[in-house]
């Protein structure tokens, strides 16, 4: 039997037990709605010290400092849509790859009276006895049901397509065998859902085609199956500290759907050759057979780089062609704003900190999906194709004098950050202002995002000159998933926001050097600081005037991660 896992669900078990329930990120009360998230049942609070019966709303949903919360959600709306795509494309935590979010497999079945088990023996709760548990201690609030198909259908599905992986499919006699092209894959050390790959080729006269190998998902899962309605209703796989919720089954996302190494597998593949300034000369798309010689990680893909064996030049001349492309696209205004990223992973129920750095192999690979989202987009604008286009409005940037005076680097970037609108999404082409691009689309990673699953139907149906999408029934497509994928990233970030608060408490006696940004509330004096030994941007209270690029001393002055309290107060360094 194929059990397809849903998250694991906690109702208390004593009194004194922490109840962790998410806040819900649309709809007022925002701090305290219960809301079946897509990815559920899920219930959605604030992290309280006891559940009592008839728990009073107010006490519930009470925020101790508004000024530096308010602050914050704008901080954080301005890093999640108004950063670079490339960072949304690769920067997108698939290092949290592990079991259910507290480290446990988990064994679901459907909720038509049987129970349900984990690993570690002990019945679970059914979804609707916790749902009635929690409206019997919140009285009055609504939850919000999303239909979907049932576990047992899902896992009818998954169990089936494992089994149907290796057969012949409809199509596959009119894929491209690449499987001669020398192709790796390149994902961090405990990646198992791998969704892209690169090849080069060496033309007779000359010429080098970059190749871009997207997993083929589409391939076994049919529109509107079980398993497709509920990716749709989850948006994508949603990202948390101690583990992914993953979009699909893992049995399918790490098994054939994935493009794993030295086998043959199922992938839509672009080819594109580039001109000596950079811009695309030619390209093209297909489904194709692909076979992975090597599962690279970025440390093994960096030294390839850097040494470039003559017996294995590829990334290395790959690297070079990229650049180029990069250039391409700086010379046409692409915001390159490169840093460290620091975030809490949890393992074992204990916070740790993980940073990630900017590297030659991650730009490398964030600058290939880029092209390969410029090239699908290409592709609709010409044939007049509805997609799920990504754009951004022109900003107003800072002038060049004003930004040469602050120091390179994160003081120059918040600068520029600031002045950055939310990326936007739409049926017809746009233009997208930190990339550079006149029109962009993701298409790279459809076992992680639905959207992506779509752009593949939209271009199958064109090549098989079939009726596609109009922009009417994509919109409404659209519509659904989008708002799944907006309530997962405001999960996810609570989430984080939580673990950093936990992290916190366990180094509430430390200090590190900070560098000011810029104010967020100057008359609260809450400013944002860059904190290099985290690689994290946070908001601090800080000194009055001081100016961008001040060193400063981070402390931690209040914290309670049970009552959601985080304080930071920087002095003068």
């Amino acid at each position: 039997m194929v059990h397809v896992d849903p998250p694991p669900q906690r109702v208390p078990q004593a009194p004194h037990e922490k109840f962790e329930v998410w806040r819900s990120t649309q709809n007022p009360p925002q701090l305290v709605r219960p809301v079946l998230h897509a990815h559920a049942p899920i219930v959605q609070v604030a992290v309280v010290p006891q559940l009592r019966p008839h728990a009073p709303v107010a006490e519930v949903g009470k925020r101790y400092d508004t000024a530096a919360a308010d602050a914050q959600q704008r901080l954080d709306d301005e890093d999640q849509h108004g950063r670079l795509e490339a960072e949304e494309q690769r920067v997108d935590h698939r290092h949290l790859a592990g079991e259910g979010v507290d480290g446990r497999q988990y064994h679901h079945h459907d909720s038509a009276g049987n129970d349900k088990h984990d690993a570690g023996g002990e019945p679970a709760a059914d979804p609707a006895s916790q749902i009635a548990a929690l409206c019997d201690a919140f009285p009055g609030l609504v939850l919000a049901q999303l239909g979907a198909p049932t576990a047992r259908e899902r896992e009818a599905e998954a169990e089936r397509l494992l089994a149907a992986g290796d057969q012949p499919q409809a199509g596959d006699d009119a894929r491209v065998d690449l499987c001669a092209l020398h192709t790796v894959t390149i994902d961090d050390d405990d990646t198992r859902d791998i969704d892209d790959a690169l090849s080069l080729e060496r033309l007779a006269d000359g010429r080098r085609r970059l190749w871009i190998h997207v997993a083929d998902p589409g391939r076994l899962i049919a529109p509107d199956s079980p398993l497709d309605l509920e990716a749709r209703r989850r948006g994508s796989s949603l990202y948390l500290a101690g583990g992914i919720l993953p979009m699909f089954p893992e049995v399918l996302s790490n098994g054939p759907f994935s493009l794993r190494q030295r086998l043959r597998s199922a992938a839509w593949s672009l080819w594109v050759e580039l001109a000596d300034d950079g811009s695309v000369a030619a390209s093209g798309i297909q489904r194709s057979w692909v076979k992975p010689a090597y599962r690279l990680s970025y440390g093994d893909a960096d030294e390839l780089i850097d040494l470039a064996p003559p017996e294995d030049p590829d990334l290395a001349e790959l690297d070079q062609l990229l650049q180029r492309r990069r250039q391409w696209r700086v010379a046409r205004g692409a915001l390159l704003m490169d840093l460290p990223e620091g975030r809490i992973r949890c393992r074992d129920g204990e916070p740790g900190l993980e940073i990630t750095e900017p590297s030659p192999s991650r730009a490398l690979v964030a600058e290939a999906m880029i092209l390969a989202g410029a090239v699908v987009a290409e592709f609709g604008v010409e044939r007049g194709l509805a997609l799920p286009f990504r754009s951004q409005l022109p900003a107003d940037l800072p002038p060049a004098a004003e930004l040469s005076a602050l120091p390179d680097g994160a003081v120059r970037y918040a600068a520029v950050k600031r002045c950055l609108s939310r990326g936007l999404m739409g049926t017809s082409p746009a233009a997208h202002f930190s990339l550079g691009l006149s029109a962009y689309v993701q298409a790279t990673s459809p076992i992680r995002r639905y959207g992506d699953l779509v752009v593949q139907r939209q271009i199958g149906a064109v090549l098989a000159d079939e009726p596609p999408l109009s922009q009417d029934q994509l919109q409404e497509q659209l519509q659904t998933f989008e708002t799944a994928v907006r309530e997962g990233i405001g999960i996810s970030r609570e989430d984080q926001r939580h673990w950093q608060q936990v992290w916190f408490e366990q180094h509430r006696s430390s200090q590190w050097r900070a560098q000011f940004l810029r104010w967020l509330r100057p008359q609260d004096r809450l400013g944002l600081v860059r904190v290099d030994d985290l690689a994290m941007d946070l908001a601090a209270e800080c000194p009055s005037g001081v100016d961008p690029g001040a060193e400063l001393l981070l402390r931690v002055h209040q914290v309670d991660c049970l009552r959601d309290q985080l304080r930071l107060q920087c002095s003068a360094g």
